[in-house]
């Protein structure tokens, strides 16, 4: 029997990848453990201080070179409204609106409904890029906006569920 063995750069891909899900998962834990005892802007503060020096410090150690001077006049205004747009909405609101939902709700209510955003990202293909999505496509949207929705309202009975389901729609935006 032939086998063929993958390449060590597709393999080392498939482990950054298990990394990131285990640090996604891992940060959600902490997150939901730090908000009984911090200030929410005080734990974004702290996120976004240690993502920058890990960030200085990948760059630093870096192979590649990297520019020292960033050329800002080749960007028009409506480019930097973009990327202004990104840095609010990818960085602040995502996080803001995820810790808030978290705080009223649990952790593994914020994991399974987190798990949206593969959907989402096909959403807004199809919206936005104009991509075209298959009947198959369609109904796997549907079948996991379903499952995630029932295990996600499941978990939300019960005394204070009014206050669960809001941190469930918080979630559910901060994906958006």
């Amino acid at each position: 029997m032939n086998t063929i063995s993958p390449s060590p750069r597709y393999t080392l891909s498939f482990i950054q990848l298990i990394l990131a899900q285990f640090f996604v998962g891992t940060n959600i834990v902490i997150v939901k453990y730090l908000t009984n005892s911090m200030p929410m802007f005080l734990i974004l503060g702290a996120r976004f201080l240690i993502g920058s020096c890990v960030m200085l410090l990948l760059c630093f150690f870096s192979k590649q070179t990297i520019t020292r001077r960033m050329d800002v006049k080749r960007l028009s205004i409506q480019d930097i409204a973009i990327l202004f747009l990104q840095a609010a909405c990818g960085g602040f609101l995502f996080n803001v609106l995820m810790i808030s939902g978290m705080k009223l709700t649990s952790a593994i209510t914020t994991g399974i409904v987190s798990s949206i955003v593969p959907v989402m990202i096909a959403l807004m293909s199809f919206f936005l890029l104009k991509e075209k999505l298959r009947p198959r496509k369609w109904l796997a949207i549907l079948f996991a906006s379903l499952g995630i929705l029932v295990i996600a309202i499941s978990n939300a009975n019960g005394h204070g569920a009014h206050v669960r389901l809001l941190g469930l729609l918080l979630i559910i935006i901060s994906m958006i």
